[in-house]
């Protein structure tokens, strides 16, 4: 069949994989909680929860050369420098278990089956009803989530440059999830990548990436050639925070001298994007916003605990101020780097008055998103399996890839006329104080810890 890839010896045994997550849907109050639980599901399920690989497993280092392997009547394709890139990297396929598709028409051709089987009951649901089985299990044991990661670890390797290959390494060890020497030598090659490396994007990607234990790479190295090759860069700074109290004077330099903040997420975002094949809307492209969406939590969230216990310890309350404004004023803005930065302001009281209107704000997202005011979180999935369009969706959805969840989260907020006030006050009264005010650790808050 046109544009599928077949890896020599047959299949390899799958595990029973993770558990598919029913929500992708509209991004918005209720379904911000859901979308927290996806993505995570998402990286367990690449890290901890993988199927069997084969034993054997080829270099997926562009530096050692392709492995060939036979395909399918790879046929030759007119749509263009795009397709022509992937069709030539079929001959260059990773040692995967199952027969890849990636001809965007044979892609579609699958969608469009998949549709008219499961639409029309689709059609039929009550407002508000779950989908069954053969919908909410259509990827349970993540055949289509794999695919994405392995026709992307294709193109990437077929584009050869320096940011493609780190980008490779990255992505590699989420796809070898059991396999722990490919893992390992994938770490290793981004480690090493970044070590010769000048680039921030792959710097970023070595520093940020996760490290489970046994996974063999280390991330220390990385981290502080991030911070000397970026020095006005924010995320560098976090990303090397020392553990030791009192915090170095030279670190704390380093995050005062910030100009901006990049932990380059979004040019990964973007990247990956670009790749083909590009479908119309349909269970596959949901598919592959699902990956996309793990992916970007897959870079880790900087530790802010030993920054939060240095300024709890009364060290030089007007240095932390000055801090936690740096912070607003440049961290990526998201719902955890809000509350993140706010659980910091309130260690060194007496606060600005600016900072009770910075606190409403947050405390107004964090109510809109866990709301139930907006549509049901499953409607997208219902749409994409009648291969419709989800237009609030997709718009969200980008918008949280490529801008940043902040950005999109208070678009959507305006664009629906919602009242910052009314809501931070529901959210005050639901959980008793303001996030000024010290209280029991919310999720948010726990997330210092990390």
């Amino acid at each position: 069949m046109a544009g599928r890839l077949a890896p020599p010896g047959g299949r390899g045994a799958r595990g029973a994989g993770g558990q598919r997550v029913l929500s992708l849907r509209r991004l918005g109050r209720r379904a911000w909680v859901w979308l927290a639980l996806l993505v995570l599901a998402c990286l367990a399920l690449w890290l901890l929860r993988g199927r069997a690989e084969p034993a054997t497993r080829h270099s997926l280092d562009g530096a050692t050369g392709p492995s060939t392997f036979q395909t399918q009547d790879v046929a030759a394709s007119s749509s263009g420098q795009a397709w022509a890139l992937l069709n030539e990297a079929t001959l260059q396929a990773d040692a995967a278990s199952n027969v890849l598709v990636l001809d965007a028409a044979e892609l579609q051709r699958l969608d469009q089956a998949d549709c008219a089987r499961m639409g029309p009951a689709l059609q039929k649901l009550e407002p508000g009803a779950l989908p069954g089985d053969e919908v909410s299990q259509w990827d349970a044991d993540a055949r289509e989530h794999d695919a994405w990661l392995r026709r992307w670890i294709i193109a990437l390797r077929q584009r050869g440059d320096e940011r493609s290959l780190a980008a490779l390494d990255f992505l590699d060890p989420l796809l070898a999830r059991e396999d722990l020497e490919r893992r390992n030598a994938a770490s290793q090659r981004l480690n090493q990548r970044a070590l010769r490396s000048s680039d921030g994007f792959v710097l970023a990607l070595a520093a940020q990436r996760p490290c489970l234990p046994g996974m063999g790479c280390s991330q220390t190295l990385p981290r502080q050639r991030w911070a000397q090759m970026e020095p006005g860069n924010l995320s560098a700074w976090l990303a090397a925070v020392p553990s030791e109290q009192p915090l170095p004077e030279t670190w704390l330099n380093g995050v005062m001298q910030a100009t901006h903040d990049n932990s380059h997420r979004a040019e990964l975002m973007s990247m990956l994007l670009s790749l083909p094949p590009e479908l119309p809307p349909g269970p596959r492209r949901l598919a592959r916003d699902l990956a996309l969406f793990g992916i970007s939590t897959s870079l880790e969230v900087p530790q802010f605990a030993p920054l939060i216990r240095y300024c709890r310890a009364g060290n030089d309350a007007q240095r932390c101020r000055a801090m936690a404004g740096k912070l607003w004023a440049l961290r990526e803005p998201s719902l955890l780097n809000w509350s993140l930065t706010l659980a910091l302001a309130r260690q060194s009281p007496p606060l600005d008055p600016h900072w009770e209107s910075r606190s409403r704000q947050v405390e107004a997202a964090r109510q809109w998103a866990t709301s139930d005011a907006l549509a049901s979180a499953v409607e997208p999935m219902i749409l994409a399996f009648q291969c419709k369009p989800a237009q609030d969706f997709e718009r969200q959805t980008l918008g949280r890839l490529l801008e940043g969840e902040g950005p999109m989260l208070l678009a959507e907020m305006q664009r629906a006329g919602a009242d910052m006030a009314s809501l931070s006050k529901q959210f005050r009264q639901a959980n008793g104080r303001s996030l000024l005010e010290p209280g029991k650790p919310s999720a948010a808050a726990a997330g210092a810890s990390r």
